[in-house]
């Protein structure tokens, strides 16, 4: 994936406690996307959005949904949607998918953990997203956790022994 930004599609419908909507307008998607991010981003509680792909009545405006709490990925092409830019919450604790690779990770932290998950994710042409162990590695011991590579995102679910997250800078 490519460094995230305001506006990138990360999904097409995710359900999730509504914020609130807006109407966004916009000559393209492109435009309109980041018109919708924008939006979500100046709104402390919001984490994600989701608009309409087009509108029959004018194809230059379209209903953007500011959202929290995300819950279930729904596939839709009626819809596309995005994480806040100023959220944290691209990551999230555990989120069902597709495996297309299982990796082990050491690190002396949480975050040099996730970056080396996330840094597998990356040079994975399949991976989407990524979900890692928090407990110990079962024979690795301690400073190793077991790191899933995912595709599909299917269901978002809280989880005190899982740690996960999005878009991947590819590694140098």
């Amino acid at each position: 994936g490519s460094a995230r930004g305001c506006g990138h599609v990360e999904f097409s419908d995710l359900e999730g406690e509504s914020l609130g909507y807006l109407y966004v307008k916009g000559l393209s998607d492109a435009v309109r996307d980041i018109a919708c991010c924008a939006a979500c981003a100046t709104m402390p509680d919001c984490e994600y959005w989701v608009r309409e792909a087009g509108n029959d009545r004018d194809s230059t405006q379209s209903t953007c949904y500011l959202r929290r709490e995300p819950k279930e990925h729904k596939f839709s092409s009626n819809y596309r949607g995005g994480w806040s830019r100023n959220s944290p919450t691209w990551k999230f604790s555990d989120l069902s998918g597709v495996d297309v690779a299982v990796a082990n990770v050491s690190g002396a932290s949480d975050e040099v953990q996730d970056a080396n998950c996330c840094s597998e994710c990356a040079q994975n042409s399949q991976c989407e997203f990524w979900v890692r162990d928090t407990n110990d590695h079962p024979t690795l011991g301690s400073s190793y956790r077991i790191c899933y590579l995912r595709r599909s995102p299917a269901l978002h679910s809280t989880s005190y022994n899982r740690r996960g997250g999005g878009e991947c800078k590819p590694a140098p």
